[in-house]
């Protein structure tokens, strides 16, 4: 589940619709605009293969009100919908290199993944704003760098159409299977051309910094990863594992038809929910 936070306004929502929820492009663009910012990360998102949808995902949009940051709306929306990962649709690092420094700080705390892509060569160096996010290991915010620009549509910040790609490849996995995690090295990014910015140099500087980029290997499109900041899938699975742990806990102390036990039969019930979920 993935929530985009956006400047842009829709349009026919009624009043006091505070976000919307989406599983095909084509809803997006009905109510932002085929030119919007907002419909070319939703097209970015659902185009991978597999995506979200397959593994009973969604994308939620929530427009940002008058003045109001990302941290802001995060809180005025509250529990009223989930999301795990979060996007936004705007090169925030160099406008506001402190406000982006408290958002992947608030975001790490609240147990959200963050993808953030960046179009300045320079956020590969070492004390970039990205590369902070690696020296306060804030594993949660994964940060991308995108040197080429997208011409598919969008008004403005395209970059963050390749973290929209990014998160649409990677946040697909079926938890309910065997032997189906991913690791995103290697992965091809359906619609994202190879970024010819990156060279050796910066490929190393990347790999310091914890930045994941787009690149051709013999010419094979593949996004080439760092685990400087922890990797993709070891964040995205620790995470899940987790709150998968919780859930079932909870699924069984809080049956309604009886209560749990305070014996060895309550306990072994309880640790059978746990190592269904290790199994």
């Amino acid at each position: 589940t993935i929530a985009l936070f956006t400047s842009e306004t829709p349009s026919g929502w009624v009043v006091g619709q505070t976000y919307g929820v989406y599983k095909d492009p084509a809803a997006v663009a009905t109510d932002f605009g085929v030119d919007s910012n907002s419909y070319a990360m939703a097209v970015a998102i659902f185009a991978q293969t597999p995506n979200p949808i397959g593994t009973g995902g969604y994308l939620v949009i929530i427009p940002l009100e008058v003045a109001e940051t990302v941290r802001e709306a995060i809180i005025r929306i509250g529990d009223s919908v989930f999301y795990y990962a979060v996007l936004i649709d705007n090169e925030l690092a160099d406008s506001d290199p402190t406000e982006f420094a408290s958002l992947v700080s608030a975001l790490q705390a609240a147990g959200k993944l963050f993808g953030y892509a960046s179009s300045d060569i320079n956020d590969l160096n070492p004390g970039s704003p990205l590369d902070l996010v690696r020296q306060a290991s804030e594993y949660r915010g994964r940060m991308f760098y995108y040197g080429d620009p997208l011409l598919n549509g969008a008004a403005l910040q395209q970059t963050q159409i390749f973290a929209a790609a990014y998160l649409g490849r990677g946040l697909c996995v079926d938890f309910s299977g065997v032997g189906t995690a991913i690791t995103m090295h290697g992965k091809a990014l359906v619609g994202i051309t190879p970024d010819q910015t990156i060279g050796q140099t910066q490929l190393e500087l990347a790999g310091t910094a914890g930045i994941d980029v787009y690149v051709s290997i013999a010419g094979i499109p593949s996004v080439f990863t760092s685990g400087a900041n922890q990797w993709f899938d070891q964040v995205y699975n620790d995470d899940w594992f987790a709150q998968a742990l919780q859930v079932a806990g909870f699924n069984y102390l809080m049956p309604i038809a009886f209560k749990i036990p305070q014996t060895e039969e309550g306990m072994n019930g309880l640790k059978n929910a746990y190592r269904r979920v290790c199994e």
